[in-house]
């Protein structure tokens, strides 16, 4: 520990509510690769000293901003509070594997893909999407839709309005809000949406099925686990490679996860 506080039984080295403007005076010094250190000493959390990032095992809170902190154990991020609200995930973590994942499918719409991804993160709730390939495709909108499983519609892009000649310009602007709104509603409706590697919707509310064939990540909700399983299910039973049909599922909080599956 570089420095170490001397008598830290005195009631200003204690760690609560009643030490706050004393607690910030000391976190001035804890900056860069320095750490302030906190630890339970007969019932009381007490401050024992500074010291230098990773010399100290345990959880670490780095406070990132008003009102913006992290809780993290070994590195990896396990809660972040931000403007009053808390987040059981790390977006910048997921942002990076979901890049990653994306990129490792070698598409050739991955680009479109991505942009698809984006439009509908902007809705700012929670939706999923599950992209299927050709054959896949229409093999399962036909399977969906003759067990009333999913609602299919005229093929729409997601990324761009229908073209439509317009006369003045304030109508094309009230169609374009008017597209936005219809995005929103879409994105809204229970179930997934069914999309080509176009980024083309062919299908909403869909309830995908498949016998159980991947275990279930217990700590993640049952839309994660739906589409993990369906993902699976295709490739294991319907022989479909994992570049021709995988799920990206968005959270209201803004968190991703794409489900690609294994053979």
């Amino acid at each position: 520990m570089e420095l170490s506080f001397e008598d830290e039984k005195r009631n200003m080295w204690r760690f609560s509510g009643n030490n706050e403007r004393f607690i910030r005076k000391v976190l001035e010094t804890a900056k860069g690769e320095r750490v302030l250190v906190v630890s339970k000493d007969g019932g009381e959390q007490l401050m024992k000293g500074i010291a230098l990032l990773g010399k100290e095992k345990g959880n670490q809170i780095t406070f990132n901003g008003y009102l913006k902190w992290t809780l993290t154990e070994g590195g990896k991020i396990l809660l972040r509070y931000e403007d009053g609200n808390y987040y059981l995930s790390d977006r910048e973590q997921e942002e990076e594997e979901y890049l990653k994942a994306i990129e490792g499918l070698h598409l050739v719409n991955g680009g479109e893909i991505k942009d698809v991804i984006k439009s509908l993160r902007a809705q700012q709730h929670g939706t999923s999407v599950v992209f299927l390939k050709n054959d896949v495709l229409v093999e399962e909108l036909k399977r969906l839709g003759e067990n009333n499983r999913a609602c299919r519609i005229k093929p729409v892009s997601i990324l761009h309005p229908p073209k439509v000649n317009y006369r003045k310009r304030n109508h094309r602007k009230e169609n374009e809000q008017t597209f936005k709104e219809f995005m929103i509603g879409i994105s809204a409706i229970d179930g997934a949406l069914i999309a080509d590697f176009q980024g083309k919707i062919h299908a909403i509310g869909a309830i995908l099925d498949g016998e159980a064939v991947v275990e279930a990540d217990m700590s993640r909700g049952a839309r994660y686990n739906s589409l993990k399983n369906y993902i699976n299910w295709l490739i294991k039973y319907k022989k479909y490679e994992p570049n021709q049909c995988f799920a990206v599922i968005m959270s209201e909080d803004g968190g991703i996860k794409v489900e690609i599956g294994s053979p």
